[in-house]
């Protein structure tokens, strides 16, 4: 079915007759019980029969770096499956996202490009998503924005599942500090602001930012350790800043573990500037706080 589905939109030549095409056909695969039961099949170990995976990796193929329109639309579709549950007591909100959890991942990282007002479905990409969206979303964020949203109604670490807690979130989260945060700028790559490097960046801490409430204790002593990592590279201000957001949070909640980390590195002698503001814009942040500074002093004491 799926196949003739391509087949169909791939015949068709009118733009507004093949976005309706994509709408309906994305309302019919990204069905929340089709995610379910092809999530279930490959937990069997059935994972070549995967046809809605397969229909998703292709529209993002289609999509590609100069079609947001159709990533935008599938997207939009499947993150409602995404966070589905079988009723509303249960934990397991996101059980269906974890074969996409690489995608979720390069999504929060993703920059679309900008469209030429002479671009067809022009008005499509900007305002037909005013009422699924905050209104402050930005049209070259839109995609984003899906994921994002999918992200934050998840529950809280606590009351999730363990599974979408650790084979989802918790993987995301390190997937982006150790492929994005933490890597080294290629040779020949340009890191200037409004650059694809920047843009990743930029995009890869906002998103940490939100899932910061997801780091556990099992996870938290990878995290703070790869976040003081990035945090001594050098890097823009701005970037810097959402940098600055996630360490407080973590230190806040992980006092022991980033705590220590803290400690440790603002006693080296080779820090860089830029490094050490950011070190004594948290440290004076927890410290200033008394909801916080008797746990940090507690916590850092072995240093």
């Amino acid at each position: 079915v799926i196949e003739i589905l391509f087949s169909v939109l791939e015949d068709i030549s009118n733009s507004s007759t093949w976005m309706y095409m994509l709408n309906t056909m994305c309302n019919l695969i990204f069905n929340p019980k089709l995610l379910e039961l092809e999530y279930e099949r490959q937990v069997a170990g059935q994972p070549k029969k995967t046809p809605i995976f397969s229909a998703f990796e292709r529209l993002m193929r289609l999509a590609g770096g100069t079609k947001p329109h159709i990533s935008t639309v599938a997207v939009s579709k499947i993150s409602v499956a995404w966070a589905f549950q079988k009723d509303s007591n249960s934990s397991d909100m996101g059980l269906c996202a974890i074969p996409y959890r690489t995608h979720i991942a390069s999504l929060l990282i993703h920059k679309e490009c900008k469209l030429d007002d002479s671009t067809a479905n022009q008005a499509l990409s900007k305002n037909q998503w005013d009422k699924l969206l905050p209104k402050q979303t930005h049209y070259l964020s839109i995609t984003r924005g899906f994921v994002l949203l999918f992200l934050s109604k998840l529950p809280d670490a606590n009351e999730m599942c363990e599974i979408v807690l650790k084979d989802l979130v918790h993987f995301i989260i390190l997937y982006l500090l150790d492929n994005v945060c933490c890597a080294k700028v290629k040779a020949g790559d340009i890191f200037i602001s409004g650059s694809v490097e920047y843009a990743k960046r930029s995009r890869a801490w906002q998103a940490l930012c939100l899932l910061h409430r997801f780091v556990t204790d099992d996870i938290a002593l990878l995290v703070a350790s790869r976040v003081f990592q990035a945090m001594s590279m050098n890097s823009h201000g701005q970037i810097r800043y959402f940098m600055e957001i996630f360490t407080i949070q973590g230190i806040r909640k992980h006092p022991h573990h980033f705590g220590e980390h803290l400690a440790k590195e603002i006693r080296r002698a080779d820090l860089s500037l830029q490094y050490l503001s950011s070190l004594m814009i948290i440290g004076g942040n927890v410290i200033a706080n008394p909801r916080y500074q008797s746990e940090f002093f507690t916590a850092s004491t072995s240093q």
